[in-house]
Order: structure tokens, then sequence, then C-alpha cells
């Protein structure tokens, strides 16, 4: 099997038991303007870790964004010109026999 389907297969049961172990654990929570009770604690795990991966996720895409123009740039300075006869190769070319004189 892959590592990475197994690695997502673990992923999900040690997520799935987490869940399950804190289905009756719950708290309030107080934001500045609202409270809410009686959440339960993976909810207010897994809304944090959205919350992360938003706040994130434009920093990322900028990053990959200039690592992209920034291979762009390489691969083109590093493309060769193509020169004028590149048809001809070198060393082909015919050799006629010296002329014999009697």
């Amino acid at each position: 099997m892959p590592w990475k389907l197994i690695f997502v297969i673990l992923s999900l049961v040690v997520i799935t038991c987490l869940v399950g172990f804190n289905l009756g654990n719950s708290s309030n929570i107080s934001l500045v303007f609202w409270e809410f009770e009686n959440v339960p604690v993976f909810m207010t795990m897994f809304c944090s870790f959205c919350v992360g991966i938003l706040f994130s996720l434009p920093f990322s895409i900028g990053k990959i964004a200039a690592k992209n123009k920034e291979v762009k740039k390489w691969s083109s300075q590093l493309k060769m010109p193509k020169k004028k006869h590149e048809t001809e190769k070198k060393g082909t070319e015919q050799i006629e026999p010296p002329v014999q004189t009697e």
C-alpha cells in the first residue's frame, strides 16, 4: 500500500478516537459580544483549526506564486539561443582524396 494512504487512514482513526472521547466534554465559549454555551470541545478545536487554515492560505498562495515566478525567470535564462548553422554538424565534411599525378 502507498504510504500516503496509510498515513491518511491512521490520521482518520486518531481523529475519530479524539472526537469519540470528547463527545461528553463541553464548555462555554465567550467571544467579545457572544457567548456560546455547552459547545463540545472537539468542535472548538475543529473550528480553530479551520480558521487557522483560512488565515494562513493567502500567505501560502503568495509564497507559491513567488516561487513559480522565480522558476520561470531562471528557466528563461537557461534557454540557449539557437545557432544559425544548427543543421550542420562538425566533422561531417567530405574530404576529397588527393589527386594522384604520374
